[in-house]
């Protein structure tokens, strides 16, 4: 299960129209693209408030393949919306939930998992996860839909799906790495984290972060004439 919690939310409510937010939850809602993988996996979620809740029951290389897949891009999606960044943590375990309640062991690790350890604008995967993971997939978790930080946690290297270069198409997942919208994905990445660097100041050491993890993305990965137009200035942040 990942708990991805939207940053500077507790701000927002006290400052911004609730019509604002509702506008910016629904944006979430509609970059959502879970019923895709389901010949693949069943990936359920749910938008409580500030709270994004993404799990499924993974026992097969191609489940863990797709369940990355769709964070990634669900992750990238969303912090190409302006005024959004999140943080978030994966875990492993028992969770059982209805219409009527919610029973689950796991979402609690997640909770004080991203709190406690994911610290920056990443999500991070709990030891719980990286054990799942090398039962089912062990070659996947040095796969560059994972990303080692410096302090050890793995997290989800969302920047390869920027362009949504990870897809869905019936039991398999097909990859276009540096396609058409590439361009205009860094781009709208770029500017939501200058946005935040400019607006957000006490947020600032998260966006310089991210920032950080953008330019390393397109000096190591990025193949095009022009990238370094979409490189940010950090000497002026």
């Amino acid at each position: 299960m990942a708990f991805i919690d939207i940053l500077g939310f507790k701000s927002m409510l006290q400052t911004k129209p609730l019509n604002e937010i509702v506008e910016l939850l629904d944006a979430i809602v509609r970059a959502d693209n879970c019923a895709g993988y389901e010949e693949i996996v069943k990936i359920n979620t749910r938008l409580i408030s500030d709270s994004f809740i993404i799990w499924a029951q993974l026992s097969d290389p191609k489940h863990v393949s797709a369940y990355f897949a769709y964070l990634g891009t669900i992750i990238a999606r969303i912090h190409k919306i302006r005024n959004i960044i999140t943080r978030g943590y994966i875990s492993n375990g028992n969770h059982f939930n209805s219409e009527k309640f919610w029973i689950s062991q796991v979402f609690v690790e997640a909770f004080n998992g991203e709190s406690k350890y994911s610290i920056h604008p990443r999500v991070i995967l709990g030891p719980s996860a990286v054990d799942r993971i090398n039962i089912i997939s062990p070659d996947f978790i040095d796969s560059g839909l994972l990303k080692r930080d410096d302090d050890g946690f793995r997290f989800v290297n969302y920047m390869m799906c920027i362009d949504d270069a990870y897809q869905p198409k019936g039991n398999a997942i097909m990859v276009n790495l540096g396609g058409m919208g590439l361009e205009g994905s860094l781009l709208a990445h770029k500017e939501n984290i200058e946005h935040g660097l400019s607006h957000y100041k006490s947020y600032v050491h998260k966006y310089y972060w991210l920032a950080t993890y953008h330019n390393n993305f397109i000096k190591d990965f990025v193949n095009l004439s022009n990238k370094n137009d979409f490189l940010i200035n950090l000497k002026s942040a």
